[in-house]
């Protein structure tokens, strides 16, 4: 009934009884509030009252959200651990060795897409790196040609409506 919960927790912390959903006996993900003051994830109420004309109310009380974000949680692809939940999001965009990313000259077109650990690796042998001064002088002429192509259009289009 409930879908796979994102968090892995640290098993050796206590978590409050108030921040654990009554429906998955997890702590709330994205939480809400009911009409009659039941609390839980979203998705939890969604499916579980979907049968029941009930509103929800995201839940943003302050204290409620940091305890949330206080939780400590490893990261599940690198299982680097004790990791605060309201910081997993940044781990994951910044520093994870196994998270997903793109090569620094993806921005010039370079294909390659791999693991954060392999990206230095892949840097030294990129070969479109070392294109980035020509396709970057190449990329601001196309610009300025599209810009006065866009100026002459424009030019063109009133010469045209007078005659």
């Amino acid at each position: 009934m409930t879908s796979k919960h994102p968090y892995v927790y640290m098993a050796d912390q206590q978590i409050n009884p108030l921040l654990i959903c009554s429906i998955c006996q997890n702590p709330f993900v994205d939480p809400v509030t009911s009409e009659d003051h039941r609390r839980g994830c979203r998705d939890c109420f969604t499916k579980y009252l979907s049968s029941q004309s009930v509103t929800v109310t995201p839940i943003q009380e302050w204290i409620v959200l940091e305890m949330l974000n206080s939780l400590l949680v490893e990261c599940t692809k690198c299982n680097e651990n004790k990791i605060r939940r309201g910081d997993l999001k940044r781990h994951e965009e910044k520093s994870c060795r196994r998270a997903l990313v793109l090569c620094k000259a993806a921005d010039i077109k370079c294909p390659w897409q791999g693991v954060r650990e392999e990206l230095d690796t892949h840097v030294k042998q990129c070969v479109f790196e070392p294109l980035r001064p020509v396709l970057a002088e190449i990329i601001m002429e196309n610009k300025q040609l599209k810009e006065k192509i866009d100026r002459l259009e424009i030019l063109i289009k009133k010469f045209t409506e007078r005659n």
